[in-house]
């Protein structure tokens, strides 16, 4: 099932902010003006399976008023995104957005960002 297919139209979504969106905002915001559609702050797939864990998995918190609720992953490891989506759909989370779009250097020049487009990871084709 695609959540946005669900959704009645127009969409009316809380963006993902990092250091911003985390489960007690979302709470929150729920408790003022409920959106159709939450989203997690960003989630490091490479961090998902370091030693930085257990500050990662905090991130992957909420709780089930704050559904439905999309979890936004960003990283530069295919494999981690291949373990992270399976691990959060276990979790519970109604979908993954892939962020393919973030243009900050520092994010760009790790691979992972819009810097996953670029065509030496193979990872887009025409």
């Amino acid at each position: 099932m695609n959540i946005y297919t669900s959704l009645e139209k127009p969409i009316y979504s809380l963006a993902p902010m990092e250091d911003v969106t985390d489960t007690v905002f979302r709470q929150i915001i729920t408790g003022i003006k409920r959106p159709d559609l939450f989203y997690t702050e960003f989630v490091n797939v490479d961090g998902l399976f370091s030693v930085g864990r257990d500050k990662v998995m905090n991130r992957l918190k909420f709780l089930p008023i704050e559904k439905p609720l999309i979890v936004q992953l960003w990283g530069s490891n295919p494999d981690n995104f291949y373990y992270a989506t399976r691990m959060v759909k276990d979790m519970g989370f109604d979908g993954v957005d892939i962020n393919m779009g973030c243009s900050v250097s520092k994010v760009t020049n790790k691979g992972a960002g819009a810097g996953l487009m670029n065509a030496d990871r193979g990872l887009v084709k025409d």
